[in-house]
């Protein structure tokens, strides 16, 4: 009989005979991709196996000794020629057992997850900055997110939906209708990036971008004053994967940062032979208080210039192409 070794050098280290065992699917790591044209790509880092055993008859103390072994999601270091694999693994396990018919032993069903403990991921942050001179107006798409500052930035300064006339209300009524913007009132685009050799081909995490910003926060005329990020995956030109966004952001009045963190995470597949490129928009609104007139203040952004203004992401290292 094949036999499996449990808890390998531990206190209650015990040989099992096993009536049955093999390797059942293992347990992937991650997942596989697809684009909208039907290519796919892997994001699985690893497979782990899965072993389901079935034991000759044992003592019923020495079943309980093996439930405690793996209770509470413990794990066990494991050996034997039932693993068909050499060393000491490490799993984790459920347990099922039936009662064998001399009554003062049961045959116990076990069922191995390898935990994989050489595994270990730290998380890696790539940053771009906001910057370049390359900017006409509030719809141009510029390509200013690099790895570090370009010489000769300008900074620009705009007004959040200057051209828009917010909507008006008397009191009592507190907040009057808000007003969007129809389309974003900026939009970064990154220069394409891969990741480096031996760095981790994903955008993970949660994206998030700084710029600064003043506002009429202390001003009781103006309800909503804000705008909002949508961070875009773009390869070869095309949108993939499902854009995230962040709440609304209003700025400071006296200034200061304007920071925009996507209220999901993301995981996007950077192909090493694909155009890998992060979209960032702007969208933005304004609703003036019951009572309240515009002023003709808006929500006053600046970019380029300062290292401050930055697109977060996990993943990479990248480097820009």
């Amino acid at each position: 009989m094949p036999v499996l070794t449990l808890d390998v050098g531990g206190p209650n280290e015990m040989d099992i005979d096993c009536e049955r065992g093999g390797h059942a699917a293992p347990r992937k790591v991650g997942d596989r991709g697809y684009s909208g044209s039907g290519s796919e790509w892997s994001q699985i880092r690893a497979e782990l196996m899965v072993v389901p055993v079935v034991t000759a008859p044992l003592l019923w103390s020495q079943i309980a000794t093996i439930r405690t072994m793996f209770a509470l999601g413990k794990r066990v270091n494991c050996a034997g020629d039932v693993l068909n694999k050499p060393g000491t693994i490490v799993f984790s396990g459920t347990i099922t057992d039936e009662l064998h018919e001399t009554a003062d032993r049961g045959t116990l069903n076990l069922t191995l997850f390898e935990v994989g403990s050489t595994l270990t991921y730290t998380p890696t942050i790539t940053q771009f900055i906001l910057s370049g001179a390359d900017w006409g107006d509030g719809t141009y798409i510029a390509t200013p997110l690099v790895s570090g500052p370009i010489a000769g930035d300008v900074t620009i300064t705009f007004d959040v939906m200057d051209a828009v006339s917010p909507a008006t209300c008397s009191l009592p009524t507190p907040c009057c209708a808000i007003s969007y913007s129809p389309d974003p009132v900026i939009i970064w685009l990154s220069k394409p990036f891969q990741p480096v050799v031996g760095g981790i081909p994903f955008v993970t995490g949660t994206p998030s971008a700084t710029i600064l910003g003043i506002g009429d926060a202390g001003d009781a005329r103006w309800c909503y004053q804000s705008t909002k990020a949508v961070f875009t995956h773009v390869r070869d030109g095309v949108d993939v994967d499902t854009p995230v966004e962040s709440g609304w952001v209003a700025s400071f009045f006296a200034g200061g940062d304007a920071t925009y963190t996507a209220t999901s995470s993301v995981i996007w597949a950077i192909q090493p032979t694909a155009v890998e490129q992060i979209r960032v928009e702007l969208w933005g609104r304004i609703g003036l208080a019951g009572g309240g007139t515009d002023n003709s203040n808006r929500q006053r952004l600046f970019w380029g210039g300062s290292p401050s203004k930055y697109l977060t992401v996990g993943g990479g290292p990248f480097v820009e192409v």
